[in-house]
Parts: structure tokens; C-alpha cells; sequence
């Protein structure tokens, strides 16, 4: 069963997650974001079979790019990083 997240923040946005495979490849998928606490959730997952080489993620918010990072490796001195548990 999914569990559900209690919305604590009134500055929750939909964003896009974006994967980059292959160096070339991207995959987009939708999400949220929390611009309180800069967490990303509610990730969509997609299949990416057959793509090889993971490069590297961001996350839009309208037409501004955002970086992302898993929780254990955010770096907290970059304002502008987003951030998602694994």
C-alpha cells in the first residue's frame, strides 16, 4: 500500500524529474517538490530497459533547472539544490 505524505508545506509545486542516460538520453517523469524544505517526492517511475549508462539528474520547475540529489549526498551549502530520499 502507498503510503500517503501529509502536505505541511503551502509551497508545494509540480515539477519534472529528469534522468539522463547514455549522456544523450532523458527521461522525464512528474513529480513535486517542497520549495520549504527543497524535497522532491512523489516520483514517477518509468521503465528504462535497454539504456545503459546513467549520467546524471535535474529537476524543472517551469523553464528554471534545478539539481537534485539523493539525501545522503545533497550538499547543503548549494541553495538552489533539491533533494529526494531513496
Amino acid at each position: 500500500m502507498k503510503k500517503k505524505r501529509i502536505f505541511r508545506s503551502a509551497r508545494i509545486r509540480k515539477a519534472t524529474y529528469v534522468s539522463v542516460w547514455d549522456d544523450a538520453v532523458t527521461v522525464e517523469t512528474d513529480c513535486m517538490v517542497d520549495l520549504d524544505t527543497r524535497e522532491v517526492f512523489d516520483i514517477q517511475k518509468k521503465d528504462v530497459t535497454g539504456i545503459d549508462m546513467f549520467s546524471g539528474e535535474y529537476v524543472m520547475i517551469g523553464d528554471t533547472r534545478y539539481a537534485v540529489y539523493p539525501e545522503t549526498i545533497r550538499d547543503r551549502s548549494e541553495k538552489t539544490a533539491l533533494w529526494y530520499r531513496w
